[in-house]
């Protein structure tokens, strides 16, 4: 562990209320606060790793980004990592069709095929037809969706089933909105299904393998074009609608939106200049001089 003030020795920050925004930011976990050695006032105690989060958030505002435009950065840099930690580990696929189960008393099979019956049952509501269902379970084997949902689940994140009668899709629930969004013919329909409550609900013992429920979900927020401009507000689920915009949270994020396509090209090992006019917003907090 590490306290406040050798955080800010070590990084050069002049006041511990800069770690408090960023905790509030979401940046840097909440410290354990606990009692001074000397028994006088309190000392607050970070996780270790909290010193090279800062130092890299003081080296982004350096280089010119806001506070906001440094926690996408960061972001893109625990999605890479996740995805690199995911792909040096055994595929879990490969590990699930070794193993043979009981499916049924007169049927053996792999555990790989148990669960991807459990992935059909949480659409089975909704594709009857046993076609169709033989269909998809093709593409389900087809596309890995047991490796990219366990490995989903493992980073933290809800997994969600998009369908759309030919494609097959495993994504974390805060991308279903975007995924529905995209251009698609207008008679397009879609199945989406959430996938941990059938697959704990067939396997419960997943949970222990699988160590953590989801730490990230969707924020109940929406981006609208006024003009020229892109206002965020967040919504509340009330009203003849089914939500209700909240007015007095309105920003204009114009320059997050260009941030957020640089962090995805990033990501896509892209070069990018993301954060550069990022200031230029008002509503946007400018960077603190350390």
């Amino acid at each position: 562990m590490i306290t406040s003030l050798d955080i800010l020795d070590k990084t050069g920050i002049k006041s511990a209320k800069t770690l408090t925004r960023w905790h509030q930011r979401g940046l840097i976990p909440e410290p354990m606060v606990r009692t001074h050695p000397s028994g006088r006032g309190k000392v607050a105690y970070w996780p270790d790793w909290v010193l090279d989060r800062c130092l890299k958030i003081v080296e982004l505002q350096r280089q010119g980004h806001s506070l906001q435009s440094a926690a996408l950065v960061l972001a893109g840099e625990r999605f890479r990592d996740n995805e690199e930690r995911v792909a040096r580990e055994p595929n879990v696929s490969d590990l699930l069709a070794a193993h043979q189960v009981k499916h049924t008393p007169e049927r053996d099979g792999t555990l790989l095929e148990a669960l991807l019956f459990a992935l059909l049952a949480s659409v089975k509501h909704r594709v009857t037809d046993d076609g169709e269902r033989a269909a998809l379970f093709l593409k389900l084997k087809e596309r890995d969706a047991v490796g990219l949902t366990l490995n989903l689940w493992r980073a933290g994140y809800n997994p969600v089933l998009v369908y759309d009668g030919e494609q097959v899709d495993i994504v974390p629930d805060f991308v279903v909105g975007w995924r529905l969004s995209e251009g698609h013919p207008p008679q397009t329909a879609f199945v989406v299904a959430p996938l941990l409550p059938t697959l704990l609900k067939a396997m419960p013992k997943l949970e222990r393998f699988v160590g953590t429920l989801p730490t990230a979900w969707p924020a109940p927020k929406v981006w609208m074009q006024h003009g020229d401009a892109i206002v965020e507000y967040a919504y509340a689920p009330a009203g003849p609608l089914g939500f209700e915009l909240i007015r007095e949270t309105a920003r204009v994020v114009n320059n997050e939106l260009s941030i957020v396509n640089a962090v995805a090209d990033a990501v896509d090992d892209v070069p990018s200049e993301a954060g550069s006019d990022a200031d230029a917003n008002s509503d946007v907090e400018q960077p603190e001089h350390v």
